[in-house]
């Protein structure tokens, strides 16, 4: 439609009075824009369109993906699917035409490929969720109902959320154990075994069926600590219906004393110390939805970062604790099943809806033979009054 010279300078021009009938040359605005060195040398002409064949038009275009989560500067490829009249996937509709893509002042940018329907998007520096837009051109999209339905089928929108920047990692203090000798295992009050945890070496408590271990830098610098595990009953929260997991298995405590063997009520670890459990057999049909929950002081249960590990004593299922010590047992994921109904005893007796009592067969015979004891007595004392 367009005679123009080359270069970078780009200029509007109202369109002639002899070509803004949009009926004849399916023109929807007044307006025409195009690019120039020279502004002498842009001019406005009208092409015969017989001689570039049908125009084929696009009823809509929807975006390849919804969106992405990015990092700040990352590059991205944003296409779109084109649709014709039918309904029916084209992308060739977009050969010879350019899309208009913008992000909303973002601070993105686009660079072209050699499809129409796809542009490489360098993601902006400011972090947030930004809406790319990219919009079919003037002429070419059919018409709907009205000019807001057309504007919605031919244009296609994405979601790009960039991320913050992460903060530095905070640098430790190389893990440094307390000065003395180290004792090999911690005793409490009640003769029970600690297995000792240092923050050089870490430590491992190994029962066979349980295990827990950490690695160096878990335990606070010139500290010990002493864990333990005791099975502490079966694992069971029927009824509580507020749970996601269903418990099964047994509970088992998870102990912890300090240098001198007295009981800590709370004490927190750099890193998660790794526990690993049983996996009842009730739960091995379904291990996707097996984790390692630790029961709180309140009743509720909080899921621990979990895994599934086939070791050579059995299978087990390992979770991460950051504090000790820990109420922990296996659940799958859940709610678990109601109470039961208590089944009444035989011979039970209960009161009826009018509150009365329901006397059994004996009391009843009972009442009867006595009532007519009564009435003797009574009968026989009148005879002889006459």
């Amino acid at each position: 439609l367009l005679h123009l010279g080359d270069g970078p300078a780009a200029r509007w021009a109202p369109l002639p009075k002899r070509f803004e009938d949009p009926e004849s040359y399916n023109l929807e605005l007044g307006w025409v824009c195009g690019f120039t060195r020279d502004f002498s040398k842009f001019t406005i002409g009208l092409v015969d369109s017989t001689a570039l064949g049908p125009i084929r038009y696009i009823k809509s275009i929807e975006p390849s993906i919804r969106g992405a989560t990015v990092s700040q500067g990352d590059v991205i490829r944003l296409s779109f699917d084109i649709y014709g009249r039918q309904d029916i996937l084209d992308n060739g509709l977009g050969e010879g035409h350019v899309f208009g893509w913008d992000d909303g002042g973002a601070g993105g940018s686009f660079r072209t490929t050699d499809r129409p329907n796809e542009v490489v998007y360098t993601a902006p520096s400011s972090p947030g969720t930004h809406a790319v837009t990219v919009t079919s051109p003037n002429g070419v999209c059919l018409r709907g109902e009205d000019a807001d339905e057309t504007v919605d089928r031919c244009t296609a929108r994405f979601t790009i959320t960039v991320r913050r920047p992460s903060a530095a990692p905070e640098e430790r203090p190389v893990p440094e154990n307390p000065i003395g000798e180290i004792p090999s295992v911690l005793v409490d009050a009640e003769g029970r075994q600690y297995e000792v945890f240092t923050p050089e070496e870490g430590g491992l408590f190994d029962s066979g069926d349980v295990t827990i271990s950490a690695e160096p830098g878990v335990v606070p610098n010139l500290e010990i600590v002493g864990v333990r595990v005791d099975v502490a009953g079966a694992a069971s929260n029927v009824g509580q219906s507020h749970h996601r997991y269903s418990l099964a298995g047994m509970w088992h405590e998870v102990r912890a004393v300090d240098a001198d063997g007295a009981p800590l009520s709370s004490y927190l670890l750099q890193d998660p110390l790794e526990v690993c459990l049983p996996l009842p057999d009730v739960l091995r049909s379904n291990i996707s939805d097996v984790a390692l929950v630790s029961s709180n002081a309140d009743g509720s249960l909080t899921i621990l970062s979990s895994s599934v590990r086939i070791m050579a004593s059995g299978t087990r299922v390992c979770g991460g604790l950051s504090e000790l010590p820990a109420s922990v047992a296996v659940g799958r994921l859940g709610s678990p099943a109601d109470l039961p109904t208590p089944t009444p005893e035989a011979g039970e007796t209960g009161l009826p809806d009018t509150g009365g009592y329901a006397l059994e067969w004996f009391g009843l015979v009972l009442l009867m033979v006595l009532g007519g004891s009564l009435l003797l007595v009574f009968g026989t004392r009148l005879r002889r009054m006459g």
